[in-house]
């Protein structure tokens, strides 16, 4: 009972990550560029100027839509799926 409360928690956290990912993305590149310039231990990262590439938007897009087609899974995992006895 727990866990199905737990992965029905997790389904609405990712699919409203996923939304905001897909219809806000603007939103997300502009919160990601200003903590990427504000903070030194970012700067310092492999991956560190990744938010400022100009696809960078088309990237966190792609990342909604993969986070969205996995919760879809879980949502099948959690109501569909029945275990072999």
């Amino acid at each position: 009972m727990i866990g199905t409360v737990l992965l029905a928690a997790i389904n609405i956290l990712m699919a409203a990550v996923g939304w905001r990912y897909l219809f806000q993305t603007d939103a997300v590149v502009a919160d990601a560029r200003a903590r990427q310039a504000k903070k030194r231990l970012t700067q310092v990262s492999l991956n560190a100027s990744m938010a400022m590439k100009s696809w960078y938007p088309t990237y966190v897009r792609c990342a909604g839509v993969v986070l969205w087609v996995f919760d879809l899974f879980l949502i099948y995992m959690l109501w569909f799926w029945k275990p072999p006895q």
